[in-house]
């Protein structure tokens, strides 16, 4: 490789504060509400554990973020594919801190893998 062309870079972090003025998710406390706020584009849904890395393809390791949830956890997924392509031990998961009202949306999901690096999303 010359001056480094052909090098893989990283992509950009994405925003990881996913919170809009004035935007909560109180209302949302049944599964029915979560399907229906997926549809109308108020939510999205993402994997807490990406099935890449072991997580199963069922509701239980699925949640829904508001926009933009589902690129920011795409580019963590990546950084922890890249700490793995360099040969560095990666271990961790993820953790929610939901409202007490009753909603199914959490407000936070943190993200720690060591070394690779503490993520946080904040949704509301």
């Amino acid at each position: 490789m010359i001056f480094g062309f052909g090098k893989k870079k990283a992509a950009a972090a994405p925003s990881l504060d996913l919170r809009r003025d004035g935007v909560t998710f109180a209302d949302v406390t049944t599964e029915d509400q979560v399907d229906a706020a997926v549809a109308a584009g108020r939510l999205e849904w993402f994997w807490l554990t990406a099935p890449q890395f072991g997580g199963p393809e069922l509701p239980m390791n699925r949640l829904a973020g508001p926009p933009g949830v589902a690129a920011a956890r795409d580019w963590i997924d990546d950084q922890i594919s890249l700490a793995l392509q360099r040969g560095e031990k990666v271990s961790g998961g993820g953790d929610m801190t939901y409202d007490d009202g009753g909603s199914r949306v959490p407000r936070v999901v943190t993200y720690d893998f060591g070394a690779v690096g503490r993520f946080v999303l904040n949704f509301w």
